[in-house]
């Protein structure tokens, strides 16, 4: 059975050397904080070791377990898609569209399951205190605690975001892994996704790039965006209650039909079908 979420928000916290948590999917977004310790998560059937300062972000039917090789301070902090969805807290306007627009890299990048995310020091300080005021704000519900959370959660998710697309570039990134996250934080931008634009960004012929990329990802650059753009829709059916329309003008296609075509033919469903079959198993999964 699914792990599920009643609240908006939820954060547990947990100093101990054995953690009861199953490889099973959840139904939540979860951000999960090593405080201090080592171990390994197992993530979709990956095996990943940690230590002190390692976090993750975990995703919707996304199957994880967590286990612990010594006493441990591990941080769980669990939020619904309706906590970041359109709302007013406290008279202050929070659109969860454009927010989320923003931050797909983090929930997509291939650099989320490496560790330790946070490379920066002063970074990783910062979330540990950003942290420390969530878990206090949770426990205590004082006035106000509301917004506190709901920016401070925002803050943390922000700086995550801004390790990841850092980190990118790095030496210890192969040029094909450089080049698959280049693509992935610039999938809005058309222009930086041309052959010119990638074969001067990658040191790479304009007239060898086509060659070169499908030899090391067996497919070709349009279809491997065409591909990444199609799972972002997914993920915009499930997680947004964005039309069909802004859906296909915000990824770029050239209208509500050349999107529905192109689902269906990579995807073997309609469009709409998709949204229906997803908000129903959201349904099941959370009754």
């Amino acid at each position: 059975m699914m792990r599920q979420l009643f609240e908006p928000i939820q954060v547990d916290s947990y100093e101990t050397d054995n953690i009861s948590c199953k490889y099973e999917a959840i139904t939540f977004f979860e951000l999960v904080f090593i405080e201090c310790g080592s171990g390994f998560q197992n993530l979709n059937g990956h095996t990943i070791p940690f230590k002190s300062g390692a976090i993750f972000l975990l995703l919707p039917e996304e199957h994880y377990s967590l286990t612990l090789n010594e006493k441990s301070l591990v941080h769980f902090i669990k939020f619904q898609k309706v906590y970041f969805e359109k709302t007013t807290i406290q008279g202050i306007a929070f659109n969860f569209k454009e927010w989320f627009q923003k931050l797909e890299y983090i929930f997509y990048s291939q650099a989320r399951t490496e560790f330790p995310i946070i490379k920066s020091e002063s970074d990783n300080e910062t979330i540990k205190n950003l942290l420390s005021v969530i878990i206090a704000e949770c426990t205590t519900k004082a006035t106000y605690c509301d917004i506190i959370v709901h920016n401070t959660l925002f803050s943390v998710l922000n700086i995550v975001a801004r390790n990841l697309s850092a980190n990118i570039n790095k030496e210890h990134y192969s040029k094909q892994q450089q080049i698959i996250s280049f693509i992935q934080s610039n999938i809005y931008n058309s222009e930086y996704l041309s052959i010119n634009w990638l074969s001067k960004e990658f040191g790479i012929s304009d007239t060898y790039f086509s060659e070169y990329f499908k030899a090391n990802f067996g497919i070709s650059l349009k279809q491997y965006i065409l591909r990444y753009k199609i799972q972002l829709v997914e993920v915009k059916l499930q997680f947004t209650d964005m039309t069909l329309s802004e859906i296909a003008y915000e990824l770029g296609f050239t209208d509500l039909n050349h999107l529905s075509k192109t689902f269906q033919k990579l995807r073997n469903m309609p469009l709409g079908s998709c949204r229906e079959k997803l908000k129903i198993e959201l349904a099941k999964a959370n009754q």
